[in-house]
């Protein structure tokens, strides 16, 4: 499945603040679902190797994950897991200068994007996630690593 990112405003046919049950019939059911650190619901969809996190007790959609295997996760015309690594993180930190990094994820706040295992590229780990305004509005003043110069 392919799914287009809009910055805060959706991710192919999902839009955050949607429950389990609109996505549901948006995307199909889940395979599996449990609880995350946090205590979110997090479900997965193994065909497309995409998940959804809904922020408790709410039950909102504030993410959606894609692994390098899975769903094609396009924003901007990038297709984020097939493009290499350096040209995806390139184009989005000239996206938005103020991306952040810190444990392995990079943060792009005006994006609405978070990237693991792209630097160094990490086939096994590479995965994108689109997240809803303020998601990581709390990490982010943790990561405090350098950007690399990729340049």
């Amino acid at each position: 499945m392919r799914f287009e990112i809009r910055s805060f405003a959706n991710v192919g046919p999902l839009s955050w603040g949607m429950s389990p049950r609109e996505v549901a019939f948006a995307i199909g059911v889940p395979t599996q679902a449990s609880k995350n650190s946090n205590g979110d619901l997090v479900e997965l969809r193994e065909a497309d190797m995409i998940s959804c996190t809904y922020i408790l007790p709410q039950k909102k959609l504030v993410e959606v994950g894609f692994s390098r295997i899975g769903g094609i996760a396009i924003f901007d015309s990038i297709d984020l897991n097939a493009e290499p690594a350096k040209r995806v993180l390139t184009e989005l930190i000239r996206r938005d200068p103020n991306a952040v990094r810190g444990f392995d994820t990079f943060v792009f706040p005006a994006l609405g994007l978070s990237l693991t295992g792209y630097y160094p590229e990490l086939l096994d780990t590479k995965a994108a996630t689109a997240f809803a305004p303020g998601q990581w509005d709390e990490l982010i003043p943790l990561m405090k690593e350098r950007l690399p110069k990729l340049g």
